[in-house]
């Protein structure tokens, strides 16, 4: 009787074990690596570690130096160094440094950068005031029908004497759905992120911008997991030429580009059949430039052309489809100005991309769009974004 009442209480006791075990949590992705870090041998204003963007940003005193910084890092548990190999150590931060971490089986980069603290003002950008409207400038459309398979906004122009646009914007927070992982790509998921500009001339569509994207370590190995923004830009067939699909340098670092970095992007046609896309890094992460000139036969000086905004989560695999129900979010994009370029007479102009001179989209619905912009930022293309997803 005892041996049986003893069976029976190790049967019972294996049963909660495994219950319990069953119930407990899965394991989750990390997103706390650095806890805080500190400069012991230069006066500084702020630190500011950015565990999503994984950058280490430290405000210097306007009399220190950027050389042989020293600073000290406070890891979170499970987590170490791995260059350099000691938590604390010297930097020369005259230009940004890559620091390597060890968790979860994985190496983590960091990007750490010094800067000073600089006026708000902005340049003169040299451009001459337009009136809200030309005389035979043509209204964009009032309703545009979204395209299925991404959760977006947009804004784009009429079709009218337009050469391109540009735009200010600070990238912002990405979050993903963690239970939407990507089987094919281990590390990835199947929503994605992309703030680009773009446009149609002739019947090509362009998509031109940045995507959240993988890149390519200093060991020239590929990272399983998707880590900053990169240029990218794509073109449909027109006039004997293929669709084509590129991106900047994978492993430039100054070709990356992290939630929060305020730049400045342009498309712009310098003559009948190219276009020419650029990135102008500003604040700290001025030294972060790109250029590149590319074949769009549809794009010419004296075509009509539309120029468009967008940014979005993507849907891998789903274009053309209905959306899928995910919890993925983007939240703080900022578009701090959005320009045109016009053709006026023999001069090309710039001009606001105003709240007269685009279709307003949001996509699939307004649920799941977030718009802030007053009235002063409707005058030059200006609004606050927040994107979500279906829960």
């Amino acid at each position: 009787m005892q041996a049986i009442s003893f069976f029976c209480l190790t049967v019972v006791v294996c049963l909660f074990l495994t219950c319990n075990s069953s119930e407990s949590d899965p394991p989750k992705i990390m997103d706390t690596f650095i806890l805080s870090a500190e400069v012991k041998n230069k006066q500084t204003s702020g630190i500011k570690v950015d565990n999503l963007a994984r950058t280490i940003d430290i405000e210097l005193a306007d009399n220190e130096t950027p050389n042989d910084v020293i600073v000290s890092l406070v890891l979170a548990e499970g987590v170490s160094m791995v260059s350099p190999e000691t938590t604390e150590a010297g930097y020369n931060l005259e230009n940004p440094v890559s620091i390597k971490l060890f968790a979860v089986n994985r190496e983590v980069s960091f990007i750490m950068s010094a800067y000073y603290e600089e006026d708000d003002d902005d340049p003169d950008p040299g451009t001459e005031p337009a009136p809200d409207f030309f005389p035979d400038e043509i209204r964009p459309v009032a309703s545009i029908s979204c395209f299925q398979g991404a959760y977006y906004r947009k804004i784009v122009s009429s079709q009218d004497k337009w050469r391109g646009i540009s735009a200010k914007v600070v990238l912002p927070q990405i979050f993903y759905d963690t239970d939407r992982p990507n089987t094919a790509k281990p590390g990835q998921y199947l929503d994605n992120f992309s703030v680009y500009l773009g446009g149609n001339a002739g019947g090509q569509e362009t998509d031109i911008g940045l995507t959240w994207e993988v890149i390519r370590n200093a060991q020239g190995v590929v990272t399983n997991e998707r880590i900053c923004f990169r240029p990218f830009w794509r073109w449909t067939a027109h006039s004997g030429q293929q669709a084509g699909y590129a991106n900047a340098d994978a492993q430039d670092t100054d070709f990356h580009y992290y939630p929060g970095d305020t730049l400045v992007m342009s498309l712009s046609v310098i003559r009948s059949g190219t276009l020419r896309f650029e990135v102008t890094g500003q604040g700290r992460i001025k030294h972060k430039n790109f250029s590149v000139d590319f074949a769009c036969n549809g794009y010419t000086n004296s075509s009509n052309a539309e120029y468009k905004r967008v940014n979005a989560i993507d849907q891998v695999g789903n274009e053309g489809k209905p959306v899928q129900p995910t919890k993925a979010k983007t939240e703080g994009t900022e578009w701090i100005e959005t320009n045109l370029l016009r053709l006026n007479g023999t001069e090309i102009i710039t001009v606001p991309m105003h709240s007269g001179r685009y279709t307003d989209m949001r996509c699939p619905s307004n649920q799941n769009i977030q718009v802030t912009a007053s009235d002063e930022d409707k005058k030059k293309g200006a609004e606050k974004v927040n994107i979500f997803g279906n829960q």
